[in-house]
């Protein structure tokens, strides 16, 4: 089993049942709005039970770019629902965090959301 491709290859599936443009760490400069950026950001931590490890958590950090602020806003709505409504037996979304930015240079807004990934055996 291995964890980390399987838990980001799940997020991406459900990234990209929302959106086509969906990029692992940056996208190209260029870039058509709106698209999605994710990254792993924090260490596989096994989860331990009384039954032993029962699984891993694996963090990421995703972030919605556009061009207004009010579409960021929906997008990220429909981010955190479609990815904590389709959580499985198997993957498990928890939202731990919610923030934003506007990046001057470019005139992008951006919607940054840290979760966490809960993968079962």
């Amino acid at each position: 089993m291995k964890p980390i491709t399987t838990a980001t290859r799940w997020l991406t599936e459900q990234l990209k049942t929302h959106f086509d443009r969906v990029y692992p760490l940056c996208a190209v400069a260029g870039t058509d709005v709106p698209f999605i950026i994710y990254r792993r950001v924090g260490a596989m931590d096994r989860v331990a039970t009384k039954d032993g490890w029962s699984g891993t958590e694996i963090s990421y950090e995703v972030e919605v770019v556009t061009d207004t602020y009010k579409d960021g806003l929906e997008l990220l709505d429909d981010v955190i629902y479609n990815l904590v409504h389709n959580s499985t037996d198997q993957h498990q979304v928890v939202i731990s965090n919610t923030s934003e930015l506007f990046d001057d240079q470019q005139n992008l807004y951006i919607q940054q959301i840290q979760l966490v990934l809960q993968e079962q055996k």
